[in-house]
């Protein structure tokens, strides 16, 4: 007895790695069968461990969403100064603290939101406007960047919000002579989407010395501020980037030198992105005119749709700490957050005896 498994907790992950490993002999199996049609191999000792090697599918958990909040945005700024124009919201940045960084284009404005769903301090104002937000540092007093393009103004503000959610100047600017858009960091380069250009997204150091990425051309020139956003996985060197004009998610991963372009009939003008949990390589989209979110892996799959009741969905953030979502709808003027939930795929049911078994264990 000694011997006997008596926890059913490790007797159900047992169960469940035998159930991967099942699967994946059964994926390498069909890569053999497949190629013995075609009439490459022969079925052998071999040709099993070349079809090991060959990539299996991608499983990740489906998703859930479960709703959390929603902030108006009239009563979110009812404190806030009297002679404000109605918000348009095209920048959301979850920061320390469960902090989420706003940037508003029709005031030229950006403004924090605390922990407890208030705009405690004045919101920090632009000369013109603010286009996209995106953290550098998460430390006490967190570091962000802003883009600011209008006109012949086009630069990348380094922003400094203390813990009493006071925004700073760092009095670091980089100037820019495209204008700019959505911006994100790889590395210690800005990735930073532009309109009318061949490629519509480049990077520029600290400096502001300009760096073209091979590879990143679009179906056609990105012509409206919103239309392209991108998002950079450093742990898998692969930047996510939507065009809502071509109806796609473009993966492009540096190492591998590859990228895939996911259109599917589900995805329809897609327009914010954000990077989903760490170590998932995937992302979030929201998909403005089908009212969706979609979950997107690294491979340029459509894992997971989750339909969300709020129209128009335009602008989206992860909190990876407290595994929560906020998307903004201009159209309903509110941010609405839900708390995310992962929920691992069975590709193969177990039998009731198998479960049986376990229960009298």
């Amino acid at each position: 007895m000694d011997d006997c498994v008596t926890n059913i907790e490790e007797v159900e992950s047992i169960q469940t790695s035998l159930s991967n490993v099942i699967d994946f002999c059964d994926e390498a199996m069909a890569v053999i069968d497949n190629r013995r049609r075609n009439g490459e191999v022969i079925v052998n000792a071999a040709t099993i461990q070349v079809a090991l090697k060959t990539p299996m599918t991608v499983r990740r958990p489906s998703v859930k969403f479960q709703l959390k909040s929603a902030l108006g945005l009239d009563t979110l700024l009812r404190s806030s100064r009297a002679e404000r124009k109605q918000p348009f919201i095209n920048g959301i940045e979850y920061l320390s603290d469960s902090r989420i960084g706003v940037i508003d284009n029709e005031n030229n404005e950006c403004w924090i939101i605390d922990k407890n769903s208030k705009v405690t301090t004045a919101p920090y104002a632009f000369a013109t406007t603010p286009r996209d937000i995106t953290c550098i540092s998460n430390d006490t007093f967190c570091t962000f960047a802003v883009t600011v393009s209008n006109g012949n103004i086009n630069t990348i503000c380094i922003l400094k919000c203390n813990p009493g959610n006071r925004i700073i100047c760092l009095q670091k600017t980089i100037v820019l002579y495209d204008c700019c858009d959505a911006v994100c960091m790889i590395r210690h380069l800005y990735l930073v989407s532009t309109l009318n250009a061949e490629q519509a997204v480049f990077a520029v150091d600290e400096n502001g010395t300009k760096t073209t990425l091979r590879g990143l051309q679009m179906t056609k020139k990105i012509q409206n501020f919103g239309d392209c956003k991108c998002v950079y996985d450093r742990n898998i060197d692969t930047m996510f980037i939507t065009d809502k004009t071509d109806n796609s998610v473009c993966v492009h991963n540096k190492l591998e030198m590859t990228k895939n372009i996911l259109k599917d009939a589900n995805i329809k003008s897609p327009i914010g992105i954000c990077l989903g949990p760490a170590g998932s390589g995937s992302v979030f989209v929201c998909c403005s005119e089908t009212n969706n979110i979609a979950y997107v892996g690294s491979d340029g799959q459509l894992s997971d749709l989750i339909d969300i009741d709020l129209e128009t969905p335009e602008v989206i953030s992860f909190d990876n700490v407290r595994q929560k979502l906020s998307v903004v709808s201009n159209k309903q003027r509110s941010i609405v957050t839900y708390d995310v939930l992962f929920i691992e795929r069975h590709s193969r049911k177990r039998s009731s005896r198998r479960s049986d078994r376990v229960k009298t264990v």
